[in-house]
């Protein structure tokens, strides 16, 4: 699972094959966007503080929804599929408490790497 900026990708792999893949729109962005409305800031006095780890255990009240959301995506597009492990990448994915929450509402292992932001053009820089 790719949560970007403004969208969640989804691939499922099955058998080292990409069996099913979608992109939804809901991601960082929204994150700020909340923390920006609750907070009365700009979007991007929002983006700081939202990558500021310190901050995160704070505004997790506030943008729990829109992790549920995530989640929600996530586990409508998984329905069907057998998931052993959903794989968290993206510069969203390190947040602190996402994991929890997708675990909550999939019921599958969630884990994130230890630098999820570049896992996406890594990949596609490997690939090519």
């Amino acid at each position: 699972m790719d949560i970007g900026g403004g969208t969640t990708g989804i691939a499922v792999v099955k058998n080292r094959q990409v069996v099913y893949t979608v992109d939804e729109p809901t991601g960082g962005t929204h994150f700020s966007l909340v923390i920006a409305g609750a907070k009365n800031l700009t979007f991007e006095q929002a983006e700081e503080i939202k990558k500021d780890p310190k901050q995160q255990q704070s505004l997790f009240p506030l943008i729990r929804p829109v992790m549920e959301k995530v989640a929600s995506i996530i586990q409508r597009h998984v329905e069907g599929h057998t998931i052993p492990t959903i794989y968290l990448v993206g510069g969203t994915s390190a947040y602190s408490g996402i994991t929890k929450v997708i675990e909550e509402y999939t019921g599958i292992n969630t884990v994130v790497p230890t630098s999820p932001l570049f896992v996406t053009p890594l990949g596609i820089a490997m690939y090519n």
